[in-house]
């Protein structure tokens, strides 16, 4: 009753779970509806694994999702609020923005404008100069209007018109409340406020000079400008457009420039800007929204408009202000199966509220059985069963022999297949070919222990101890336990149907649990000490699949064929691919593709020879061939075609050969006496060649590709013997002395010497300073687990220890640490127990407990906490264990000796954030406590939890 309670209780929740409803009902993709609330799996938010706790009601809250940015174009109205009439339809604006939600209400925008404004006063501004009946000149006062100064000829007043261009970078705070909904799943509308903060820079041209660029005279009477007319909108529409008619609409002269104020180079002036902004934004789909929205631009700017003062006596304070009236289209950018729309779009109560309505929306169980034939009414496909009759787990009589006389009414229940049955349903058969219970019992015992011995010959199973007897099942299934010598615990079962169930317990928590089908096909599941699960399936043919989730969050995937070739790739979670293949004849190829498009491969075949090719981004291919009983080869081939090969023979001669784009080839090959001989070849024949021997005795060569042949020998004295001839005859032969030797370098230049049948540019290559060519050693196993990861940023090294003595080889774990924490992690219970157990097997060997961090603290800080976590480490095997003090070294580094270089990700800081173990070495020893360390300098370690176990550990 309590089995099906369970199975009712989980077909319940499945039946609510998105995952499991039909494409009738509610599928997954109905939650990615714009209006519906989103589905998101626990991959789509920041921390995985807290969603999946809080799904479990282990923690109250879920994670935060993973959100997409908004990238958006807009454009509208831009005018200037300033001393000159703006024409409001004279301004457009337009730009670009990027937005993140920082959480449901907040979020930063970056912001580009780009705008144009104009404006056209109707009446006159007069110059300093032009004074009138009160004593007072204008407001025209700066030097931009001197051609306007009637001391000067000028007309003394102007009529303003400008066009001003203006830029501005800003970085806002916005928002809004238009999400937190209490009554609806979803919103279309989105009101939010913002402020921002940036800088603008802008140019002001002015309409001063006419079309012969000369300033504008007489505009009064031109026009017929009066006063009565400024009073009434029909003059005021008139003035404006006989001015429009009267100006030659070409802004020509650059407005006044304010001194003094932050730029870029001499004509460049920069303001800050405090930016408020308003909006109305609706929601189209999951991918765009539109926005209507104002933003106003405040700085410390009066010349804008290229006026600051209207008249000599109305000099204001008060600065020009540009506003912006825009209507935006913002674009989710992102893969929704991956991301949700951004945070401002979703409601931040809407999971509480469904979990609540799911909550409300469940029947109760009905466990009432009316039959009274163990199986409830909820689930019984026949509900009136009579009593004391037998039935499946659907609630239907058994009629276990087929002769269609339920077991309850049958006489004989077991009736041999194919006899005649009478009306009691007892065989009419010969009774010794009667089959009875007992036979049929005889007959299932003497199959499962046909297949306890297949198991036990196939490995499946080691010899056990001792074996229960085997039981048979209520529902028909065949089962029994063995109990091994290392402590280990198997069940084997047979079910009805003729499949094989046998799962094996060890001590420490790990298990393999194994599946045989009537098909021949084996499942098998494998869960280590640290409850890291890899998933196994074997075919009958021989061909086997595996699936591992690793301890770093990568994923492998093993293929083995049945011929025996195996393919494995792994995925790391920085994007980084390994593909490795073992082919039949042993050879082993790795395939590692990185996210930045960088790729290495490598082979190792049998008989040691690796090969080892690397494309860089630049398009630059490396090879690397290792032959143990030959040479090293490394060739590398540029973009441009270059090439340049360098070998190491086995016997250490060092040779490198490098091809330019033009045919060009140049050999230097080193030799183990430490002669060194440099030879270019060109495409037209010619040569040349230089030889260095240890005794500074140097040996030139040189053909032309006319045929001219060169030898040049500088002796170790210093003297020089030369000798030039072509195929006939010697042309020249001639013995230097030291005093007026040819210098072999000066030589090598064509403009050096007044020899005109010298070679071009055989360039000598000195090697006497090259590095030895590193051996490489290249070791690839058929799983991933001492692979070694490089990329350029971080170098990850999976360090292992063993431990070689007589009573055994060892392998001593190390064990990792939480953020800020010395406390003992509980899955690491079992690799203390390891390191405890070898210490035990192995009374003679001392091991070292090195306490390390991560290097995001002061290298203080980190050195008392390395010291307080190898503390833990030996407090906890002296104590838990009794491991004798003395045989275990404290020591500690701090953040000095990271296993990730450039640790740039929390996988890569966890991974520094650890105690190794390691047998004890002649200079080891335990250090004393660092300066500072007390015990509460940091959080008191929480013992409790080492009391608590862990059921992926064991312990």
């Amino acid at each position: 009753m309590a089995i099906l309670a369970i199975t009712m209780s989980i077909n319940l929740a499945s039946a609510q779970s998105p995952e499991a409803a039909s494409s009738e009902d509610t599928s997954p993709i109905d939650y990615q509806d714009t209006w519906q609330s989103p589905y998101i799996t626990d991959e789509m938010t920041v921390d995985a694994e807290q969603n999946k706790s809080w799904r479990m009601g282990d923690y109250k809250f879920p994670s935060k999702p993973k959100h997409s940015w908004e990238f958006g174009l807009h454009m509208g109205h831009f005018f200037i609020d300033g001393d000159i009439d703006k024409n409001m339809l004279g301004g457009y604006g337009l730009g670009l923005h990027l937005r993140k939600a920082i959480n449901y209400t907040l979020s930063i925008r970056a912001s580009m404008v780009y705008g144009i404004a104009t404006g056209l006063e109707i009446q006159p501004s007069r110059h300093k100069n032009n004074t009138g009946l009160n004593g007072f000149g204008g407001g025209l006062v700066e030097s931009t209007f001197e051609m306007y100064d009637p001391m000067r000829g000028g007309p003394g007043e102007w009529f303003p018109a400008y066009k001003t261009s203006y830029v501005s970078g800003d970085l806002s705070a916005i928002f809004n409340i238009g999400n937190l909904l209490f009554h609806r799943e979803r919103n279309k509308w989105n009101f939010f406020i913002g402020v921002g903060v940036g800088l603008n820079t802008y140019k002001t041209r002015l309409d001063l000079l006419d079309s012969n660029g000369l300033p504008y005279d007489g505009v009064r009477e031109l026009i017929g400008w009066t006063p009565e007319e400024l009073d009434t909108k029909a003059g005021r529409g008139r003035i404006k457009s006989a001015l429009e008619e009267l100006y030659d609409g070409d802004y020509e002269t650059v407005g006044y420039i304010k001194s003094g104020i932050f730029g870029i180079g001499d004509e460049m002036n920069v303001y800050f800007v405090l930016i408020p902004t308003v909006g109305l934004s609706r929601k189209v789909n999951k991918r765009i929204n539109i926005a209507i929205e104002h933003s106003v631009y405040l700085s410390d700017n009066d010349y804008l408009d290229g006026i600051k003062f209207r008249t000599a006596i109305d000099q204001t304070i008060n600065n020009d202000v540009a506003h912006y009236t825009n209507l935006r289209i913002g674009i989710n950018i992102g893969n929704f199966k991956k991301v949700t729309e951004p945070l401002y779009w979703m409601n931040p109560i809407d999971q509480a509220f469904n979990d609540i309505a799911n909550l409300k929306s469940q029947e109760d169980l009905d466990f009432a059985d009316e039959d009274n034939d163990g199986v409830i009414d909820l689930i019984d496909q026949q509900i009136n069963t009579p009593e004391d009759c037998p039935v499946d787990t659907r609630g239907v009589i058994l009629d276990s022999d087929g002769d269609g006389i339920v077991d309850c009414e049958d006489r004989e229940p077991y009736s041999r297949p194919g006899c005649p049955v009478d009306a009691l349903g007892i065989a009419e058969c010969e009774e010794d070919d009667a089959v009875n219970e007992d036979r049929v019992l005889a007959l299932v015992d003497s199959r499962l222990e046909a297949f306890k011995n297949s198991l036990e010959s196939a490995n499946f199973l080691t010899p056990n101890q001792t074996s229960s007897p085997i039981i048979t099942n209520p529902d028909g299934s065949k089962s029994f336990e063995s109990t091994y010598s290392d402590g280990s615990t198997v069940k084997t079962t047979q079910n009805s149907d003729g499949s094989i169930l046998s799962t094996r317990k060890y001590e420490d928590g790990s298990y393999e649990k194994l599946q045989k089908g009537l098909d021949g096909n084996i499942d098998a599941e494998v869960a280590d000490s640290e409850g890291n699960i890899t998933n196994i399936k074997r075919y009958a043919d021989g061909a086997q699949t595996q699936r591992r989730e690793n301890p770093d969050g990568s994923i492998t995937k093993s293929n083995i064929d049945p011929e025996g070739r195996i393919e494995s790739e792994t995925k790391y979670l920085d994007g980084t691919t390994l593909l490795v293949i073992k082919d039949l004849d042993g050879t082993i190829v790795s395939d590692k593709l990185e996210l930045d498009g960088t790729s290495t491969t490598t082979s190792k075949r049998t008989d040691g020879v690796v090969k080892s090719q690397s494309r860089q981004l630049d398009g630059t291919l490396v090879t690397l061939v290792n032959d143990p009983s030959d040479k090293i080869t490394k060739t590398v081939t540029s973009p441009d075609g270059q090439r340049t090969i360098t070998e190491k023979s086995k016997d250490g001669v060092l040779t490198m050969t490098t091809r330019d784009v033009n045919g060009t080839e140049t050999t230097t090959v080193q030799d183990t006496d430490g002669t060194i001989t440099t030879e270019h070849k060109y495409v037209d024949g010619s040569y040349a060649r230089t030889t260095q021997k240890p005794n500074h005795e140097v040996l030139y060569e040189a053909l032309d590709s006319e045929g001219i042949l060169t030898n040049l020998k500088q002796r170790s004295d210093g003297s020089q013997r030369i000798v030039i001839s072509n195929d006939d005859s010697i042309i020249s032969d001639e013995e230097l002395s030291s005093d007026n030797a040819i210098n072999i370098e000066r030589f090598a230049g064509v403009d050096d010497i007044d020899t005109p049948q010298v070679p071009r540019e055989p360039e000598i290559l000195r090697l006497n300073n090259i590095p030895d060519f590193p051996k490489q050693d290249v070791s690839l196993s058929e799983t991933d687990e001492n692979l070694v990861r490089n990329d350029k940023e971080s170098t990850t090294v999976l360090k292992t220890t063993i431990v070689h003595s007589g009573c055994g080889n060892w392998f001593l774990p190390m064990i990792h640490y939480d953020l800020n924490k010395s406390n003992i992690k509980p899955q690491y219970y079992s690799h203390l127990h390891n390191v405890a157990e070898v210490m035990r097997k192995c009374p003679d060997i001392c091991v070292v407990a090195q306490g390390h961090t991560d290097n995001r603290h002061s290298n203080t800080y980190n050195t008392i906490l390395s010291y307080k976590r190898a503390k833990a480490a030996i407090e906890y095997l002296t104590e838990r264990y009794e491991i004798d003090r003395s045989r275990l070294k404290l020591m500690y580094g701090g953040e000095d000796s990271p296993m990730v270089l450039s640790a740039s990700t929390e996988a890569h800081h966890f991974m520094n954030r650890r105690v190794e173990f390691r047998t004890c070495e002649s200079a080891d020893k335990d250090m004393d406590a660092p300066e500072g360390y007390t015990d509460q300098l940091f959080e008191a370690d929480n013992r409790q939890e080492l009391i608590k176990g862990n059921k992926a550990s064991g312990y």
